[in-house]
């Protein structure tokens, strides 16, 4: 018997050595860390850390290998531009992985963040981009002026306290923001009731979001009747009754603007009523799913990359001060009209640029799947496989970017201090934070024009800095985005 046992063991472990074997010799798929039964070669990576530990197998493997991700399967990952590129241009490598996550939080529809590379993804998508365009940008810069304007606020009157962490006013002020621009919240109050329900679930929903999250990874765990699994129904429950009330709302009241990301769902049904969009294959609820999309990314990308920011401009004073004189020589009073004045700050605008190459928000960048079998650099990546970039290498090759982990707003200036064209910055360098190809970020317009009016809401009220001696943790923690670590935070009203 206990031979038996042990023969059945022994097949147990040599199993997924022999399927790499196969895999890599046979097949010809990248090589990876040897698995091992159930979780694969995810004990390499470090839950914290995962760009860190992927730069690490990196070295041992080379630009491009892979790992098989406990029961989700093998992933690809690329540390190099050219094979991003590469990746980024085929049209057959943009569909997304079937995630357990997605198919609790969907409730049986598909958004554009998480349906394949389709026909639907392209109408919903095109429907939705248009939309963003027509929504006024002075309409977003009203809204976010009135939050930022609390923030700062809110920084000054703090500094009574002995030690003052401001993540927590960063997120109430960032939610309110994509709250105005998704549901047409208004940002007088960014410490309302609501808002605080929806910070809630949005925390809660995010950390499962995480491809490497272990629910994901062992979708046995989502049958156990765990008290996680109630809450996260309670918030899906709770965000589709906010969907309904706010759709009904705008149906009622859109008056043929666009004023925000219910407004364009409000149009698009208004036409079906008229028969104007008849063929579409999708439903109302795809474009649930896609605002929600949009709020959710928007929401966290946006938080982090702020607080990321606060960090940076304290560790390099001397860029926060030569972002500050750029400022006060275009605003010698309160700012107002900011995003009609960006041609006059370049050095403001590649700083926030530098900012995003250095804190890389989106470490691992977003997992695409093959559609059919793909050829990368002489491997063979089969058809369901997923593939992801390990952006926050690609933003520290000292290959691309000499020391690269000094903050240089002059790596996107030219020689005579004017900021490179979109094209060049997002096409040509090796600097993807809103990803690229065929299924780039939509609110990447938005989201730059908000760190612009931030920084210059920001610095034009207050000083900011670290207490003395202290030293900050500057690797972060990835949950979804790579999250800076709480920092102290002193702030001197100007």
């Amino acid at each position: 018997m206990l031979w038996v046992i042990g023969g059945i063991c022994l097949c147990v472990f040599l199993y997924p050595i022999l399927q790499d074997l196969y895999l890599v010799y046979i097949r010809g798929i990248p090589p990876g860390p040897v698995s091992l039964p159930i979780i694969g070669g995810v004990y390499r990576l470090n839950p914290r850390v995962p760009h860190l530990s992927l730069e690490s197998i990196g070295k041992q493997y080379g630009k491009i290998f892979s790992i098989k991700m406990g029961t989700f399967g093998r992933t690809v990952f690329l540390q190099d531009i050219k094979l991003v590129n590469q990746m980024f241009d085929c049209s057959d490598a943009h569909d997304r992985p079937d995630l357990p996550i997605f198919r609790i939080v969907n409730t049986g529809a598909d958004g554009i963040g998480s349906c394949r590379y389709n026909s639907r993804w392209k109408t919903m998508t095109k429907i939705l981009h248009r939309g963003l365009a027509h929504i006024p940008s002075s309409s977003i810069e009203e809204s976010a002026i009135d939050a930022y304007l609390q923030l700062t606020d809110m920084f000054i009157q703090k500094q009574t306290c002995s030690i003052y962490y401001p993540r927590a006013d960063v997120v109430k002020t960032c939610t309110a923001i994509i709250s105005s621009l998704v549901y047409g919240v208004k940002t007088d109050n960014i410490d309302s009731p609501d808002l605080r329900s929806r910070i809630h679930y949005h925390s809660l929903l995010m950390s499962f979001l995480n491809p490497a999250h272990p629910f994901n990874l062992l979708p046995i765990l989502w049958k156990l009747p765990t008290s996680i699994r109630k809450t996260l129904h309670q918030c899906i429950s709770d965000r589709d009754e906010l969907f309904d009330n706010s759709l009904k709302d705008h149906a009622e009241n859109y008056n043929g603007e666009i004023k925000d990301v219910f407004d364009i769902i409000a149009d698009y049904e208004l036409k079906v009523k008229n028969h104007q969009n008849t063929s579409d294959d999708f439903e109302r609820k795809d474009l649930f799913l896609s605002a929600w999309t949009i709020y959710m990314a928007g929401c966290d990308t946006t938080t982090d990359t702020s607080i990321w920011i606060l960090l940076y401009l304290c560790v390099f004073p001397d860029v926060q001060e030569k972002m500050r004189e750029e400022i006060d020589s275009v605003f010698t009073k309160e700012p107002k009209d900011i995003l009609q004045q960006k041609q006059f700050l370049n050095y403001t605008r590649a700083a926030i640029l530098e900012c995003l190459r250095l804190s890389s928000p989106i470490a691992i960048g977003l997992p695409n799947v093959a559609s059919r079998d793909l050829q990368i650099d002489g491997y063979t990546i089969p058809k369901g496989t997923a593939l992801m970039a390990n952006q926050w290498h690609i933003h520290h090759d000292e290959t691309h970017w000499p020391e690269p982990f000094q903050l240089k707003p002059e790596r996107f200036l030219d020689a005579d201090g004017t900021i490179f064209s979109n094209y060049h910055i997002f096409q040509k360098m090796p600097f993807i934070p809103f990803s690229r190809g065929k299924r780039p970020c939509l609110g990447q317009t938005i989201a730059l024009d908000l760190l612009l009016i931030y920084v210059t809401i920001l610095l034009k009220k207050v000083e900011i800095q670290l207490p003395a001696n202290y030293k900050p943790d500057l690797t972060g923690n990835v949950l979804f985005n790579l999250r800076p670590n709480e920092f102290p935070l002193e702030c001197i009203a100007r």
